[in-house]
């Protein structure tokens, strides 16, 4: 297993004090570290500064703040915010020349960080918001949520025997990255996509209006067709809740049924993003996940630090191994075949 850079985490300012040295492997996209690794490493909550070794390549450090001090309940790691360090400087037209250097944390993340992850970059990457491929999605005809929610209730209302009588949206969507998850049936060693839509449900049998969350998960691949590597993404799994109350059970039935009809009419979406959009004339070779949104991934300048939320938006990343000509492709010139 080959070896690439370095982050050195330390408990002391100035690259001083105890220290945990992560390696950021060639064949290993990420290497992630929760609340008890690092309690048992001995930094939990205990990070001020850190240096980062270059390869050929650059590394990214994300590090995550999510837990309430008054009560010492720490919550589900790679959430809440975060704080990035990437040590590149972006050259045109997109490559990133690796450089080694330390930094502080800033004080508002010195004894801050809950969990992280180490992330090697790669040379030639294309970088998107989530949020941009669902409004590419709305503004050319191929997603259209009002139609989605529509044949989704009517799933609803079969699988119910007709008591959900209707199925409507109540808020927005919300969208933050799942990264490495644990307690359900998705892959602990990836990154989703989570896309949380709340619903209210009206019963026929009942006088009484159900307040209900859905949560899609979104996996992304790369699939190889000849020679050429196509962005892929599919639903991976979901959750369904819904509130306490008579006829809950047929409630869920049919809450479920609409889920399964809705991840439909998204794989379809998906799937015509990625083979009818500008990303189907890149070849890519790998993709990957980040918090936040692309602005956080941009710009960062020689050894560049942001912070940001972890829900709101998902970087999504596209690896090729040929030199683009441009940073991202042109996607406001995408129209969808006819």
């Amino acid at each position: 297993m080959a070896a690439g850079g370095a982050i050195t985490l330390y408990t002391g300012s100035d690259q001083t004090g105890s220290s945990l040295t992560i390696a950021v492997e060639d064949d290993k996209r990420y290497h992630a570290l929760d609340f008890d690794d690092l309690r048992d490493a001995g930094i939990a909550l205990n990070v001020n500064s850190i240096y980062i070794v270059a390869d050929e390549t650059s590394t990214s450090l994300v590090l995550f703040n999510e837990y309430d001090l008054a009560t010492i309940i720490y919550y589900r790691p790679f959430s809440g915010t975060f704080l990035q360090y990437t040590n590149g400087v972006p050259s045109w037209p997109s490559s990133w020349q690796p450089v080694s250097q330390g930094a502080n944390l800033p004080d508002n993340w010195t004894d801050k960080a809950t969990s992280l992850f180490a992330v090697r970059r790669s040379e030639y990457e294309y970088i998107y918001s989530f949020s941009e491929l669902l409004e590419l999605a709305k503004a050319n005809g191929i997603l259209d949520i009002d139609e989605v929610i529509a044949s989704a209730a009517k799933e609803a209302e079969r699988e119910s025997d007709g008591d959900v009588k209707e199925l409507r949206v109540t808020g927005d969507l919300t969208i933050w990255g799942e990264f490495f998850p644990t307690g359900n049936d998705l892959n602990n060693s990836h990154a989703y996509v989570a896309l949380k839509l709340p619903l209210e449900l009206d019963l026929a049998s009942l006088a009484k209006t159900f307040t209900a969350y859905v949560t899609i998960y979104i996996g992304f691949d790369v699939l190889k067709a000849g020679d050429n590597g196509v962005l892929i993404a599919s639903v991976e799994g979901w959750d369904v809740w819904v509130e306490s109350g008579g006829r809950h059970d047929k409630v869920e039935t049919g809450l479920r049924a609409a889920v399964g009809e809705l991840s439909i009419d998204l794989n379809s979406a998906l799937r015509e993003i990625g083979q009818n959009s500008p990303l189907s004339e890149i070849n890519f070779s790998d993709v990957y996940l980040l918090p936040g949104n692309r602005d956080s991934w941009i710009g960062t300048g020689a050894f560049g630090s942001k912070t940001g939320a972890v829900t709101g938006d998902v970087v999504l990343v596209g690896v090729t191994n040929d030199e683009p000509p441009l940073r991202r492709p042109p996607m406001e010139d995408f129209e969808p075949p006819r």
